[in-house]
């Protein structure tokens, strides 16, 4: 007998079992599933394993318990005595959050006066530069490496630039591109630019 002949069978013995009556509730098991002693002895004695059972795909479909209806709420109606005490306790609870509110607020209040000396300590150690304090600082430390003769030779940079070897090459030669001022002599100016 070959396993789909076989799955066929279980398939229709399945079936054919009775699924929603307490009567035939010893065909199977507690997971829905069909007992393999009923399976066997419909094959007449056939070996058969739960594997081959869950070959099927089929289980008994149990259906849900019957629940009660919802009853109607019948507890006694709110006295005015029971909603003056619910209502005072209320208030005490809102005066409990209140003052726990104001409390954290004081505290906020405390902290940004902290946070504010904290920075005002800060600034007074460190103040912040600008360029005129950069300026002072550095011709204070100018002073204080001339007092302390720190002080480089000053080198002539006359004549280093194109502009200053422009004018003199025009001002000794007196060409072209010098104009005519350069040619004339008299109102050219002997010191270069750098110099000025």
């Amino acid at each position: 007998m070959s396993n789909e002949s076989l799955t066929d069978k279980i398939t229709s013995i399945i079936l054919a079992l009775d699924h929603s009556s307490p009567s035939g509730d010893q065909n199977w098991s507690e997971e829905g599933e069909v007992k393999l002693s009923v399976v066997r002895a419909a094959l007449g004695g056939l070996e058969v394993t739960r594997e081959d059972i869950r070959a099927t795909g089929l289980m008994r479909v149990i259906p849900a318990p019957d629940t009660e209806p919802v009853k109607a709420d019948t507890a006694a109606p709110l006295t005015l005595e029971a909603a003056k005490a619910a209502m005072n306790a209320a208030e005490i609870a809102v005066d409990k959050e209140r003052a726990r509110l104001i409390a954290a607020e004081r505290n906020v209040i405390k902290t940004r006066a902290r946070l504010a000396d904290t920075i005002k300590a800060w600034l007074a150690e460190w103040p912040p530069i600008t360029f005129d304090t950069a300026h002072r600082d550095h011709i204070k430390r100018l002073q204080e490496h001339k007092a302390a003769g720190m002080v480089s030779r000053a080198e002539s940079t006359a004549g280093t630039s194109p502009l200053d070897r422009f004018a003199a090459a025009t001002a000794a030669h007196g060409t072209r591109q010098g104009g005519d001022a350069f040619r004339r002599g008299a109102s050219v100016r002997r010191s270069l630019p750098s110099q000025r």
